[in-house]
């Protein structure tokens, strides 16, 4: 007789989750692990491009000496005084790099298994190419 997934008790759907190592419990935990990585991804875009932008602004107008840093603190650059422009883009970069050490950190076993598997590429090809000789 077969019991509908639907008609289990929840003691028998704990054992079945026991039973098959917790494979629902993976699964939420890849699912979270990847909403995590998607918010990352994406906080990581949009600040780069805040910089982009801030950084083109502050291209438009490059002060030469402290006399004209001066005269530009009190000109507005689409809205913003130049010296908020400044700290903007500092302050958004800062939180730019951040977020790029943790997409790193939480890819940080694939980064290095592919450096390993490339390294052992290049050695198995040397070591074939040493063999063959010249």
């Amino acid at each position: 007789m077969v019991i509908e997934e639907s008609k289990k008790s929840p003691a028998t759907s704990l054992m079945d989750d026991t039973a098959l190592g917790g494979n629902r419990a993976r699964k939420r935990s890849a699912i979270r692990k990847a909403s995590i990585n998607f918010w990352i991804d994406a906080l990581a875009f949009l600040t780069f491009m805040i910089t982009a932008v801030s950084g083109m602004a502050l291209m438009r107008i490059h002060p030469m000496d402290s006399g004209e840093l001066s005269r530009l603190n009190g000109e507005l650059i689409w809205g913003l005084p130049y010296s908020e422009w400044i700290h903007l883009h500092n302050l958004i970069g800062w939180i730019f790099v951040a977020l790029v050490a943790i997409h790193l950190t939480m890819h940080w076993h694939w980064i290095a298994s592919m450096i390993r598997k490339r390294l052992s590429l290049n050695r198995s090809i040397g070591h074939q190419l040493k063999a063959n000789g010249p």
